[in-house]
């Protein structure tokens, strides 16, 4: 409505969709995105002057939005287990990308940084138990972990990326890649891989780290051929 706040619009919305998906019978798939923690960043009346973490003003308001976004999440889940999914429920709960607050002298996102590129990634299913993992993964494995989920056959796609679920191992590294965007015209492109605890970033404006290449931790020294071959994969 008119005078609602966005996020719990959406939420409410959500829910009314899980009353309906859940009683069809059916498989059915949900996706709750809402705009939040976009600009402009206007908290909800009840967390305005909510303590957050030190931070220059527009970024203590951009803490305040998501924590209105953590209650809907939250209510979403408690919805669902109302309508007595949770044992079918198979939950991804993650960003599209992290943001920069200063950090290496930069702000916003499109920066091959970890705090530009890293997100939250949570899975969650009756099956599984509270566990964190320090492995490698990206939003191109969730299409392959619904295949798996599902029963489907594996060629209904190109799997790029793969399964979460089962006996993979995990990679060993993850190719990232940027065009630049023509309003965003200070983030030059650049590729990346990056490995558990190094990253090796090649920029195509050779003002950008030593002669165009950075490297962050203990990068190996074959770290140029895994881009290429990534990158051509």
């Amino acid at each position: 409505t008119e005078n609602s706040y966005t996020v719990n619009y959406a939420g409410e919305q959500a829910r009314a969709a899980v009353d309906f998906l859940a009683g069809t019978g059916s498989p059915w798939f949900l996706v709750f995105a809402p705009y939040a923690c976009h600009a402009p960043y206007v908290p909800h009346p009840s967390h305005r002057d909510d303590p957050v973490p030190a931070r220059p003003e527009g970024f203590r308001d951009q803490i305040r939005v998501l924590l209105t976004m953590d209650e809907e999440v939250g209510r979403l889940f408690d919805h669902m287990s109302l309508r007595d999914v949770g044992d079918d429920l198979f939950a991804f709960y993650m960003s599209d990308n992290g943001y920069m607050w200063g950090e290496r002298g930069r702000e916003r996102k499109r920066w091959p940084y970890g705090h530009s590129t890293k997100i939250p990634f949570l899975l969650r299913h009756a099956t599984t138990t509270r566990s964190i993992s320090n492995d490698i993964v990206a939003n191109i494995d969730i299409a392959p972990t619904i295949l798996d989920v599902s029963g489907a056959e594996d060629d209904l796609v190109k799997r790029n990326g793969q399964s979460l679920v089962g006996d993979v191992p995990p990679r060993a590294h993850l190719l990232l890649e940027y065009w630049r965007e023509g309003q965003f015209d200070r983030t030059p492109d650049w590729k990346s891989v990056v490995g558990p605890i190094w990253q090796y970033i090649e920029w195509s404006d050779k003002s950008f780290g030593n002669n165009g290449i950075e490297k962050i931790g203990a990068v190996p020294g074959n770290a140029p051929q895994i881009l290429r071959d990534l990158a051509e994969s």
